[in-house]
């Protein structure tokens, strides 16, 4: 095998020359640029391909339109998504009305408050679990430039720790606008 600097005699028709080879050309050369684009679309899930929060002069656009298919993903990949759809459509938290008991209720309607009152519990809990979990999706599909400029918000340490969805959107719409 040839190394990068060794001399080859190489024989033509006219006699033989030596030949020094500098390095070798590398396979696929041309698609490097493909599999660099590739490689970062691997964290992606695959609702949101080619979805990106970008700076961009359409940032705004670009923000309503990644906004949507967030929450289209959410709504079909999460347990109860559409709570996390709405709470990303409303930019904040969906509140849930705990059930109010009787005075007079009877022993079944007790019974039937204690699962509706659970429920609204269960239910606020996943909220949370499924908005924390919506972080990371987020922060997937910015580009590195938006990503420095979250990274570099004031608030983004308590942000970041708390996995707090709603308040990365934020910022990432006030900074795309």
């Amino acid at each position: 095998m040839v190394e990068p600097g060794d001399t080859v005699k190489v024989k033509t028709e006219e006699g033989a020359k030596e030949k020094r080879f500098s390095c070798f050309k590398k396979k696929n050369q041309g698609r490097n640029a493909n599999a660099a684009a590739k490689r970062a679309d691997r964290d992606v899930p695959e609702l949101l391909k080619g979805v990106e929060f970008s700076m961009d002069k359409n940032g705004p656009d670009l923000y309503i339109k990644a906004v949507e298919k967030l929450q289209l993903y959410a709504s079909t990949t999460y347990k109860n998504g559409a709570d996390v759809r709405k709470s990303i459509k409303q930019e904040k938290a969906v509140s849930f009305v705990p059930p109010e008991l009787d005075e007079n209720a009877t022993a079944t309607q007790r019974e039937m408050w204690k699962i509706r009152a659970n429920n609204t519990i269960k239910r606020e809990e996943l909220l949370e679990a499924n908005l924390e979990a919506m972080y990371e999706v987020v922060m997937s599909i910015c580009d590195p430039v938006l990503k420095d400029q979250v990274r570099n918000n004031e608030t983004y340490e308590g942000i970041n720790e708390n996995q707090d969805t709603l308040a990365l959107l934020k910022i990432i719409k006030k900074t795309m606008y």
